[in-house]
Formats: C-alpha cells, sequence, structure tokens
C-alpha cells in the first residue's frame, strides 16, 4: 500500500471515529432551588434551543425534588432556558462537547419578592407534587401541619384514607410499608412522632426494585429535615389547639465546610373524648348487646433527635442519625350496657384503664462515595432500631376491680443495606444493590381474674400469653435504566427476597416456621411526548407479611362478650399491579392521571367469628384473591399568581373472594374519595386555605362504613424578614366527621357509631433565626449576561 494510501485510510478512519463521537447523545442533569431558602423548585420548566437558529429540540420539567434530566442532547451550542412563575427566568448558552453533565452546583431561582427593588410580589405556593412513583409533600409550613400530626397532613391527600383508630390506607389497602429516612418503622410513628421535625412526606404507589418488597398498599416515607444554610441557624415553635391541646420544640443547626450538626426536641399533648353508640346481636347465640361507650384517651409525646454528617472529601461524606421518643398513650373506656337473650335482661357498668407505654430508640450510620456525582455512587446503611412497650390494664365492673393484666413486648429490627450505581457499556444507569434484615421481638402478656369468694387473684392461661417471634429477610437487587429513542426511556429491575419466619408460643411449646424465597419485578416505560405531556406504564410485585398485632394469639378484651385476637396461621400476600399515567404540565395548568389495576393473592382482612367458648372473635384471616381497578386524578390550575386551585379525585372497584369457618369474605364495592384545596395571597407573605375533603361508603369483608367529609380552613402569615411564622387553623369547620359502621352476616349484625370533638381551632408560632441566610453561591449568569457562555 503506497503512503498516499495509508494515509487516506487513517484519516479516514479517525474520522469514523470522530463522527461516530459527534454523533452519540449526551444527558443533561442537575437540580433547581430557591436562591433564598435553598427549597427545591417542583415543576419548573427547562427548554433547550440549538444555536444559532433557536430551534427547540427539548425540554422537562423538574420533579419534586427540583432535579431534572435531559437525555438525548447532540454535541453543539445551545441556549438552556429555566423558568417558573414566582421566579425570575434565567437563560444561558451551553457549549455540549462528547460527555454527560452534571451540574455539580445548584441551579437558583431568584424569587420574584426579592428581584424588584421596593416591591414584593406574593406567590401562592403548592405543597404536594406527583412524581413517576407517587406524591411528595412539602411539610416546611404547610397549613396541614400546623396540628403537628403526621396524620392531618398525609389523610388529605388523594388516594388517602384513615380509619378510626388512625390506621393509614392507601387507595383503600392499610397494608404499607413505613419508612423513617428509608429504614422501616412500625405503624405508630405516625401517631407518636411531630410532623415539626419533618422535610417532607412521601407517599410512593409504584416502587421500584430498590425499595423493600414490603407493603402492597404502597409506602409512606418519612424525610428529616437536614438540609440547613452555614454557621447557626435553628427554630423554635410552639402550637395550641382549642379544645386544649399543645406541641412544639426546637431545633438548633450548625453548619461548617466539613461538618454540620442538628438537634430537635418536640413534645406533644393530645388529650380526646370519642362518645360511641354499639348495638352487637349475635345470631347463633340469640344475645343483644346495647351500649353507650365514652372512652378518653391522652397522648404525650417526648421526642429527641441529633443528626451528624462529616465530609470526609469533596465526594465523600458519612452521617449518623441517632433518635428517641418516649410516648404514651393513656386511655379511659366507660362503658355502659345492657345485654338481652331470650328471657334474661341485664345490665353492667364496666370501666376500663389502659395504659400503652413505649421508649423507641432509632440509630442509622450512613457512607455515601460520589466517584462521579450522580453517575457512579457507592452508599451503605447500617440501621438499629428499639420499641420497649407495655401495656399494664385493669378492669372494673360496678366500679369493682375484678380483672387486670400486664403485658409488653420489645420489637427490635437491625439491617445492613449496600447500594451501587454507575455506567455500565452503553447503558446509562446500572442500580445493585443487597440488604439483610431482621427482626425479632420477646412478648409476654398475664391476665388475672379475682376470684370473690376468697379475694385472690387467678391467672388466667385462656387470656395469658408467651410469644417469640423471629424473622430475617436477605434481598438482593439489579435494575437499569436508559433512553431507548430520543422520547422513551426504560428502566427493568428485579429484587428476590428470602424471608425465614419462626413464631414461638413457649407456653404452649408451638412453633410456626416460614420460610418463602420470592421475585420481585419492575418494569418502567416513560415517554416523552414533548416538555409538556408525558405518559408512563409501571409493573410491579410486592408482598405485605403479617405484623404482630396481626400474628400474635394474645386475647385483648374489649367486653365480656368480646375480643380481639391474631392469628398465627396468617399468611403473607402477595399482590402484582400494573399502572398507566399520564401528566400534563404547564406553568398555569398541571394535570395528573393514573389508571391501575392489581390482582392480591390471599389478601388479608378482619373478621369476627364464633369462639369456642361462645364469645365473638375479631381476628384476622387470609381470604381467597382481591381484584383493584381504579384512578387518580390531580389537577392543580394557577390562573393567578396570588391563587392556586389544586383537585384531587381517586376512584377504585374493589371485588374480593373467599371463606373462613363458613364467614363469606366476598365483596363487591365501588368507593372513591375527593378533595378540594384554594390557595390565595391576599397581601404580602400571607396565605389563606380552604380545603373540602369527601369519602363515599365503602364496602370491606363483613363490614360496610359510611361517608366521611368535612371542611378546613387555614390562614399563615410570615413577618420580620421570613423570621416569624403564625399559622391560624380551623380543622373540620362545621364538625361533621364521625365514623359509622354497619355488619351483617350469618354470625352477628353490627351498628356502631363513634363521635368526638374533630372541630379544633389550632394557633402556631415559630420563630426561625438565620434559617434564610443567603448561602455563599458561585457565580451565575446576571440579566446582562444571559448570552454568556458555559462550556462541558
Amino acid at each position: 500500500m503506497s503512503a498516499k494510501k495509508t494515509i487516506l485510510t487513517i484519516l479516514f478512519f479517525f474520522s469514523l471515529i470522530a463522527f461516530a463521537q459527534r454523533e452519540k447523545p449526551v444527558s443533561i442533569s442537575g437540580t433547581i432551588l430557591d436562591s433564598v431558602s435553598k427549597a427545591p423548585v417542583s415543576y419548573a420548566s427547562l427548554v433547550f434551543y440549538q444555536l444559532p437558529d433557536t430551534f427547540l429540540l427539548n425540554g422537562v420539567v423538574s420533579d419534586a425534588s427540583g432535579n431534572f434530566k435531559i437525555n438525548n442532547i447532540p454535541i453543539g451550542l445551545y441556549l438552556m432556558k429555566i423558568n417558573f412563575m414566582g421566579y425570575k427566568k434565567v437563560q444561558f448558552e451551553l457549549e455540549i462537547q462528547n460527555e454527560n453533565i452534571v451540574f455539580k452546583k445548584p441551579i437558583l431561582l431568584q424569587p420574584l419578592s426579592n428581584a424588584i427593588d421596593g416591591v414584593e410580589i406574593s406567590t401562592s405556593k403548592i405543597y404536594s407534587s406527583n412524581t413517576e412513583q407517587g406524591t411528595t409533600i412539602n411539610v416546611k409550613d404547610a397549613p396541614d401541619a400546623v396540628s403537628g400530626s403526621i396524620l392531618d397532613i398525609i389523610k388529605q391527600q388523594n388516594g388517602v384514607s384513615l380509619d378510626e383508630s388512625g390506621n393509614v390506607y392507601i387507595r383503600g389497602n392499610a397494608n404499607i410499608l413505613i419508612l423513617f429516612d428509608g429504614v422501616p418503622v412500625n405503624s405508630a410513628f405516625l401517631q407518636t412522632t411531630s410532623s415539626g421535625s419533618l422535610e417532607s412526606i412521601e407517599i410512593i404507589t409504584t416502587p421500584d426494585s430498590k425499595y423493600d418488597a414490603e407493603g402492597t398498599g404502597g409506602i409512606i416515607n418519612i424525610v428529616s429535615k437536614k438540609n440547613i444554610n452555614s454557621g447557626v441557624s435553628g427554630e423554635i415553635s410552639l402550637k395550641i389547639g382549642f379544645p386544649f391541646q399543645t406541641n412544639g420544640g426546637v431545633q438548633l443547626n450548625l453548619a461548617k465546610p466539613k461538618y454540620s450538626l442538628v438537634f430537635q426536641y418536640y413534645g406533644n399533648y393530645d388529650p380526646e373524648d370519642i362518645h360511641s353508640v354499639l348495638f352487637r346481636e349475635i345470631k347463633t347465640q340469640n344475645i343483644s348487646v346495647n351500649q353507650i361507650i365514652d372512652n378518653k384517651k391522652i397522648i404525650h409525646l417526648h421526642q429527641a433527635s441529633l443528626f451528624f454528617n462529616y465530609k470526609i472529601s469533596p465526594k465523600e461524606q458519612i452521617s449518623l442519625n441517632l433518635s428517641t421518643s418516649f410516648p404514651k398513650i393513656d386511655q379511659i373506656q366507660n362503658i355502659n350496657g345492657q345485654q338481652e337473650t331470650d328471657s334474661i335482661e341485664s345490665s353492667y357498668l364496666r370501666k376500663n384503664l389502659i395504659s400503652f407505654q413505649r421508649k423507641t430508640f432509632y440509630s442509622a450510620i450512613t457512607y455515601e462515595k460520589a466517584f462521579v456525582k450522580k453517575k457512579h455512587e457507592l452508599s451503605s446503611v447500617i440501621s438499629f432500631s428499639r420499641i420497649k412497650g407495655s401495656r399494664p390494664a385493669e378492669y372494673y365492673d360496678h366500679g369493682l376491680l375484678i380483672q387486670k393484666s400486664f403485658g409488653g413486648g420489645a420489637p427490635t429490627n437491625g439491617s445492613v443495606q449496600v447500594d451501587y450505581f454507575n455506567s455500565i457499556g452503553k447503558i446509562d444507569k446500572v442500580e445493585m444493590g443487597v440488604k439483610w434484615f431482621y427482626r425479632w421481638n420477646d412478648f409476654q402478656y398475664e391476665f388475672y381474674d379475682l376470684v370473690l369468694l376468697n379475694n385472690e387473684w387467678i391467672f388466667n392461661t385462656q387470656y395469658s400469653n408467651d410469644l417469640q417471634h423471629k424473622e430475617h429477610i436477605t434481598s438482593a437487587y439489579l435494575m437499569a435504566s436508559d433512553s431507548l429513542t430520543k422520547r422513551l426511556f426504560l428502566k427493568v429491575g428485579a429484587r428476590i427476597e428470602y424471608n425465614h419466619s419462626e413464631l414461638i408460643q413457649i407456653t404452649l411449646r408451638d412453633t410456626n416456621s416460614y420460610i418463602y424465597l420470592s421475585p420481585f419485578p419492575f418494569l418502567m416505560l416513560k415517554y416523552q411526548l414533548n416538555n409538556k405531556n408525558q405518559f408512563l406504564f409501571q409493573i410491579n410485585r410486592r408482598i405485605t407479611r403479617p405484623n404482630y398485632p396481626q400474628l400474635n394469639p394474645y386475647i385483648n378484651l374489649i367486653d365480656q362478650l368480646t375480643y380481639e385476637t391474631g392469628n398465627k396461621n396468617l399468611q403473607p400476600e402477595v399482590i402484582d399491579k400494573a399502572e398507566l399515567s399520564y401528566s400534563f404540565v404547564d406553568q398555569k395548568f398541571i394535570f395528573n392521571m393514573n389508571l391501575y389495576s392489581s390482582i392480591t393473592q390471599r389478601f388479608i382482612t378482619q373478621v369476627s367469628v364464633i369462639s369456642n367458648n361462645n364469645q365473638l372473635a375479631i381476628t384476622y384471616v387470609n381470604g381467597d384473591k382481591q381484584f383493584k381497578h381504579g384512578s387518580d386524578l390531580d389537577l392543580k390550575i394557577i390562573p393567578h399568581k396570588r391563587f392556586n386551585i389544586q383537585t384531587g379525585l381517586s376512584i377504585f372497584y374493589t371485588q374480593t373472594t373467599g371463606v373462613y369457618n363458613e364467614v363469606d369474605l366476598s365483596s363487591n364495592n365501588l368507593a372513591w374519595k375527593g378533595n378540594v384545596k384554594i390557595n390565595v395571597n391576599p397581601w404580602k407573605k400571607g396565605e389563606l386555605q380552604f380545603a373540602a375533603v369527601y369519602h363515599s361508603p365503602i364496602q370491606l369483608p363483613q363490614f360496610n362504613i359510611e361517608e366521611i367529609y368535612y371542611f378546613n380552613i387555614s390562614y399563615t402569615q410570615k413577618l420580620w424578614k421570613d423570621k416569624l411564622l403564625i399559622q391560624l387553623s380551623i380543622i373540620d369547620l362545621f364538625n361533621t366527621q364521625k365514623w359509622v359502621i354497619h355488619s351483617d352476616n350469618v354470625v352477628y349484625s353490627l351498628d356502631n357509631s363513634s363521635k368526638s370533638e374533630t372541630r379544633k381551632l389550632w394557633l402556631g408560632i415559630t420563630y426561625r433565626f438565620n434559617s434564610y441566610k443567603a448561602p455563599k453561591i458561585t457565580k451565575q449568569p446576571t440579566p446582562e449576561e444571559e448570552n454568556s457562555m458555559i462550556k462541558f
């Protein structure tokens, strides 16, 4: 070959390489924050124009955390415009070369209230935003947070409801996984934790493979406050409710270049009076009972936490999270009842004194290493939690103490988790992780009856129990995500979990042991039609393993004819679900729609059956199958910077099949929930919110629940350069919330109506110091420099 041909061949070869590199598209990602508060800016619009002809190439909106990612951007010169109502527009030129772009520091948008000299403009705020996997609620300053209750915040969200005992349902399913900063906690955490210590709440209806497979109803992830400004800062809050309730606390922050420290303390005092009227007929024994029940419940809470973060290097950090709380719930139940059979009618007056006392401890150590931020990272978490609980109770009949009990346990959780992600080959992101989780509990419950003849206490073997429960779960997941085309994005993964559970009744020498090896696939397809329209299709599988109250066969006495108990033979339920979503996002109009369909095998439900001693036992059983089809609709309209409307509708049809001991578990039900929120900013730094919520009647196996509806109104005012926050709220303005249940089956019939003073007036005052101090930032393009160029 001649030298000329050799040179031409080499040049041609390198031209092909250069052309291939030039044609390889890249991705651009980063985070958008408020320049003053450092809060994420959700739904900010990002648009890319190709220069020099300003041809519109692509566009996206930021998610609930302010994050954005634009895929398939060819190499070239572009104009990037970022805009959101209430903020000053930012635009600058970018020269894209041959590597993916990650903004190492957040892009800061300047609020209009600080951008116009001499004039402050208030903008109405949206406190919840839809994500690919659910909804994120911004707790900070939210009008719903004035009561200090997490339940008051989440119960107004679309698709979420509560029952009389404070149990949370997502799309009609109470089997949910509750996380605190990503670590599992029990359901009591929601009722005994103050919302003042939180940054946000994530309601995840379609979790991907990196989450634990637990929770067929979904996940509620509670995120604590950690983002703080440099130097010393903090806040002090006091909130008072009428009839008398109070909660408040203090948060102190210290942030240095190498480390940060956050200390929090919150306390809560919450009394509640509940009046119930109950009629129950046990058909098999021809016994009817009428009861008037007055229940006084008082919640005391002390909660403290400490968070420490140390930056080993710019790409490496370690953090420690410690938390402890001391909730106590005292109940005084007065039951005035009449019992009637074919020939005998009798009355009784019972009084039950029950106290739930807990000492909780939670700890987590997290290590994070970012080889390349948001592209190649490693993290590990070691967590430990323990709840030391006791349940002393005394039972009186006509003023005479006739029964007493002592019970308690110490549920303990421990876990080790390692997560890693990187781009491998042509795949944009590959995520993998392993986790070892172990939980155990030693439970003892002793019940005594008084023998009136000799005034001696006799140990009741039927109502007493001692129990050990041990369970460990070893899991691993692998997930890959990448763009298939310019507009089509794929995420696919699977999780596998090995579960060994053992339930031991020590006195009876009875052991129940189960071993499961279960796969949990996940698939997501996202099609970005343009910068405003997006379609999403997801498939996943999840599991709910029975919890302690559902498993524990100890007896919780309600009255002389009725008790609650668990079922040691209860099996996990497994759900397979498909969901199709559509979203339209504009600066003045945001619309989200989800259509979903699921089937649950061995669904867990509560039933009432006649026990061997002819009492009515309320317990948990497995049904056969549950089919559910539904839709969630969310609409946010922002017609003016001082005014927005948020409305939601969740509707689902449920069909269940199954039989337990001749009890029919079948049901067919169409239920829905609607809510409307109107936010108005009438003047500077002031916000007025009106909220209305309606739950339709719902049918469960053996139970029918009547409709629930209520109205809230609240006002928030910021003063003194946002250092002082005043909140005034009326919850359940017309005092309409009540809990009414009906049941009529072959075993018994039931009518139960419960009402408490749900109308409450709340006044909250929060003082913050240095919390809104503008952080030092790197220089960004100014209005005069909008055509400056940033090269990557």
